[in-house]
């Protein structure tokens, strides 16, 4: 990493750990609300998983390890999303996240790698049929790209 890029990566990474620990926070008492137990259990882990990175973040600032522990969190939550459906079948979209945003945490090269890995594990996951479907009418465990989806 040069030298003028990790003020930078730092100043991002405060606020994307930040906005996580708050959406994170609402999502979790959104889903005890509605009585969504396993849901709001990470939700509200994760939050407290994100004010823990900002008080590390804090004892040492010139260190990645806050970097890589964020990625770590995020990458599995939006996995655990993408396997569960999310709440209110929204955890598809998560996924994006992790392609536009780690390599802005991590760098290029690890970045673009977690990204592969991450992708690799919902594949594999997709194809042995355990996503959830958000789509009503399209039946659990189903593929949008799947050759008999198109029939």
């Amino acid at each position: 990493m040069k030298k003028y890029e990790a003020p930078i990566r730092r100043k991002v990474l405060s606020g994307a750990v930040a906005l996580a620990a708050v959406v994170t926070l609402v999502f979790g008492i959104d889903a005890l609300r509605e009585g969504l137990m396993e849901l709001a259990a990470v939700d509200l882990s994760v939050s407290a998983f994100s004010v823990g990175i900002i008080l590390a973040m804090r004892r040492m600032p010139r260190s990645m390890v806050p970097n890589w522990v964020f990625v770590a969190v995020m990458t599995s939550f939006f996995i655990y999303l993408f396997v569960s459906g999310g709440h209110g079948g929204t955890g598809l979209l998560f996924m994006l996240f992790i392609p536009l945003t780690t390599p802005l945490f991590l760098g290029w090269r690890a970045g673009v790698a977690v990204s592969l890995v991450a992708l690799v594990i919902c594949a594999g996951l997709a194809a042995r049929g355990s996503v959830v479907s958000p789509f009503p009418g399209m039946p659990e465990g189903a593929l949008l790209a799947s050759p008999t989806s198109a029939v």
